[in-house]
């Protein structure tokens, strides 16, 4: 999508996929579970990846647009069940509390994870989020990835949790999730995506499942294809 803005402020959360948009001179690659705060008038562009993208767009009344409009065009990354806890709470007619309580979070907080804030040990942390991505389902160490940028194992763990706003072993947890619940939205049987990603069978990838989207993978499958009708019916 070329260079355009929008006339109302909105945060959307994507669902599966990934997309790249840049701001200016920014530029952010954002992947399943990132977030991005779009002012109204705040120009941005967007290069989805050879799948496409699935988000979630939230563009809420006066008292929260408002609030949107007076911070600027950010991502966060990190924490993917976001997006699915919500589009799953707004699925059964319950999402308003978890809506609002999504942007009361975000107005009320800075920026701390956009790189270009963060100077150097924001990209140290990109670098490192890259290698932990090339690397899945293999789990490297924090020592091995603390020595591949020649700084402390501690440093590169606190520039990492500024950066993505949680720790490499947490992201890794989630990487591995998300991973599996795209072999899942491409149709391979929950067996296969558990061993897939390095699971040690489907047991195990349900619990790791459940505990970051509340939910069992045949329920994400349900409602990301519901999520996909919707979109394809959607005049946007």
């Amino acid at each position: 999508m070329a260079r355009h803005d929008h006339d109302r402020g909105s945060l959307s959360i994507v669902l599966a996929g990934d997309v790249l948009e840049s701001s200016g001179r920014d530029e952010e690659h954002g992947r399943a579970g990132s977030l991005v705060v779009k002012p109204a008038g705040a120009p941005h562009a967007n290069l989805f990846g050879p799948s496409g993208a699935v988000m979630l767009s939230i563009k809420p009344g006066p008292e929260w647009e408002q609030a949107l409009n007076g911070s600027a065009w950010r991502w966060r990354h990190g924490g993917h069940a976001l997006g699915f806890r919500l589009a799953r709470a707004l699925s059964q007619g319950d999402g308003e509390g978890w809506a609002e309580e999504v942007l009361a979070g975000v107005a009320a907080t800075d920026a701390p994870d956009t790189g270009r804030s963060t100077g150097g040990s924001g990209r140290r942390a990109e670098r490192v989020r890259d290698r932990i991505e090339a690397a899945l389902p293999a789990r490297p160490s924090v020592i091995a990835l603390a020595a591949a940028e020649g700084v402390h194992p501690v440093y590169l763990t606190r520039c990492f949790r500024a950066r993505f706003g949680a720790s490499i072993s947490a992201y890794v947890r989630q990487a591995r999730v998300r991973r599996a619940a795209e072999r899942l939205v491409r149709g391979e049987p929950a067996v296969q995506a558990a061993l897939g990603e390095g699971f040690a069978d489907q047991s195990h990838l349900t619990r790791a499942f459940t505990g970051e989207f509340g939910a069992p993978p045949a329920a994400f499958r349900r409602l990301h294809a519901g999520l996909l009708a919707l979109a394809q019916d959607s005049p946007d």
